[in-house]
């Protein structure tokens, strides 16, 4: 409120003071941003409208033709060209309809009152003026009604004549790629006109293309290859047919003897089949064969002997009984003792720890060497290894416990393993083969050839332990100055042994080879990492002479002849920092393998 007593003004504002309502001039009209005063009419007035206190629009329609309560509106038509403003007529239809009148017009403005024409038929009824809906077919020059039978089936006839058919002729026009239109004789038969096909095709029924079967619809005369050809089948009552076959054997290349025989000829050379007994020539011609990959091949020594795998025996013995039987051993000894039991012979058994104490036993047969044939040396036996004890077996020539004089032997001095050949006293000597576990029995090998001496340990379980070999010296005429030499074991102490040595063993072998071998000169290395799931060590090699495989994992390795190899699927079992030596004869083809973990690799040396 202002402070103007005569005229006073007051200004209103919403509850915070925010918006003041506002006040226009006389003749001023409110715009959209005026801000308004909001009132309400109170629900305890009322308020009375009527079309004098509230005029309505320019032309709205009053009470005179738009009423309330029950009254309808009324649909009025209006004035259009030289017709006037009228009320819309209806007609009453049934108790609760009143539609409103129609009228159609064409487009000249001429109301249309008459529709269709002629007779309605329904279905079945006796046929009258073909007039109304009925189907029409249209001639060219008239409109007919279309013929059906009884049923009410369409029918079709031409206007041709062929033979005498009840219908006529029909004539169907196909089209390139339309449905195909089946053609049935309804139990007769089909009269087809013998200008249109061969003659000799015309009376039969023609279930398949016969054209297209043959050929051609004029199919030639003469060869052809089979899929231009008809199949025929000669009857089982046909006579002999004449065949005439060219390109066969000839007289010259075959022959009739009792039955028939047949010479083997590459189209030039006949294979020479001689008589019994008679020897053939150079001249005769030979048939050349190959031996299949799948045989075993002939093998040849390194002097091109035929090798026919028959070695002899020169010494056996695996000592069975109480004693050394002394048909094949002679034993020499000095403050020790030998036994025989369960199998095994034992040098001091009495365990001497006496220095210069010894126990041998030499073989009562020499071994011959000869140049054309190699010997073979083989022992299963235990060594017990200590200080100040020598231990030495093989073939040699040995007494007391003084320095061999000839052959080619293992010795053991502690533990210290070689391979020593002694020409005469004067000895080569391999580096350490290995060291092995006292309570374990080993295979000994020793391979005496023309020019070399070759050492060779195994495990229990096959595994070569180590392998070495000796090359003859040049000034040497071979590896001992006698060609005939015992077999023999030796245990001797050198000094006082803290502990006994002993040498036990199981058996002994030694074989005349039926040849020198051929010494191998071609390797292949390689280097496949550990896996925990089956990889390739090395693949199917023919050529293949030998393959050594060494685990330098930590982890077990299992290794598999064939593919895919597992802990349970699996050949050999190599553990940590061992090798095996795998000969073709054993195996050359492919080698799987997995490591119980990955860590490491297999060294792999492939000989050919």
């Amino acid at each position: 409120m202002s402070a103007d007593a005569t005229n006073p003004t007051v200004v209103i504002q919403d509850e915070d003071g925010t918006n003041n309502v506002a006040v226009k001039a006389a003749s001023t009209a409110a715009v959209g941003a005026d801000k308004a005063l909001v009132v309400a009419i109170s629900p305890n007035n009322t308020v009375t409208i009527s079309a004098a206190s509230l005029p309505l629009p320019a032309g709205a329609a009053l009470d005179a033709t738009l009423t309330g309560g029950t009254q309808k509106a009324i649909i009025r038509g209006g004035a259009k060209g030289s017709t006037t403003a009228a009320d819309v007529t209806s007609t009453a239809s049934g108790a609760n309809h009143q539609p409103v009148d129609v009228a159609i017009y064409d487009a000249a403005g001429n109301q249309i009152t008459s529709f269709g024409g002629g007779t309605q038929y329904a279905d079945g009824v006796a046929r009258g003026t073909a007039t109304g809906t009925l189907a029409m077919v249209d001639d060219g020059v008239n409109i007919q009604s279309a013929l059906g039978d009884s049923s009410g089936r369409l029918i079709v006839a031409g206007a041709g004549v062929a033979g005498t058919p009840a219908g006529g002729v029909v004539s169907i026009q196909g089209v390139a790629s339309g449905t195909v239109v089946p053609v049935s004789d309804g139990g007769a038969s089909l009269t087809v006109d013998s200008t249109q096909l061969p003659a000799a095709l015309v009376g039969a029924r023609l279930d398949v293309n016969q054209g297209a079967w043959l050929g051609s619809t004029a199919p030639t005369v003469g060869s052809k290859t089979s899929a231009d050809s008809v199949p025929v089948v000669i009857a089982s009552d046909q006579g002999a047919v004449p065949v005439t076959v060219s390109g066969v054997a000839t007289a010259a290349n075959q022959t009739t003897l009792g039955s028939q025989t047949t010479k083997i000829n590459d189209g030039t050379n006949t294979a020479t089949v001689l008589a019994a007994a008679t020897e053939a020539s150079g001249s005769d011609t030979a048939l050349v064969v190959a031996l299949s990959p799948n045989n075993t091949p002939f093998q040849f020594g390194g002097d091109d002997r035929l090798r026919v795998g028959q070695e002899s025996m020169v010494l056996f013995d695996t000592f069975e009984g109480a004693a050394v039987d002394t048909r094949w051993w002679t034993a020499s000894q000095s403050g020790m003792t030998q036994t025989v039991g369960s199998g095994i012979l034992t040098l001091n058994a009495g365990a001497s720890l006496t220095s210069g104490n010894y126990s041998i036993l030499n073989s009562t047969k020499n071994i011959r060497f000869a140049v054309e044939f190699g010997i073979y040396y083989q022992c299963r036996a235990r060594v017990i290894a200590f200080a100040n004890v020598t231990q030495e077996f093989g073939i040699g020539s040995v007494a007391t416990n003084a320095a061999p004089t000839n052959g080619g032997f293992f010795r053991m001095v502690g533990t210290t393993l070689t391979g020593v050949i002694n020409h005469n006293g004067t000895e080569t000597s391999t580096a350490t083969l290995a060291t092995l576990a006292n309570a374990s029995y080993y295979s000994f090998e020793i391979f005496y050839y023309e020019e070399t001496v070759k050492f060779e340990v195994s495990g229990a379980d096959g595994v070569v332990v180590a392998e070495a070999t000796i090359q003859i010296p040049m000034g040497q005429a071979s590896f001992s100055t006698s060609s005939a030499i015992p077999a023999f074991f030796r245990t001797y102490n050198t000094g006082t042994a803290g502990t006994a040595g002993q040498l036990l063993v199981g058996s002994v072998a030694v074989t005349s080879m039926d040849s020198l071998p051929v010494f191998l000169d071609t390797s292949s290395l390689t280097n496949v990492a550990s896996s925990a799931s089956s990889v390739n060590l090395v693949t199917t090699n023919p050529n293949r002479k030998r393959v050594n495989i060494a685990n330098d994992s930590t982890q077990v390795l299992f290794i598999k002849f064939g593919t895919t190899a597992s802990s349970t699927s699996y050949t050999y079992r190599l553990t940590s920092n061992t090798s095996i030596s795998i000969a073709s004869e054993e195996w050359s083809g492919n080698i799987d393998g997995i490591w119980a973990a990955a860590n490491g690799n297999a060294r792999i040396t492939e000989i050919m």
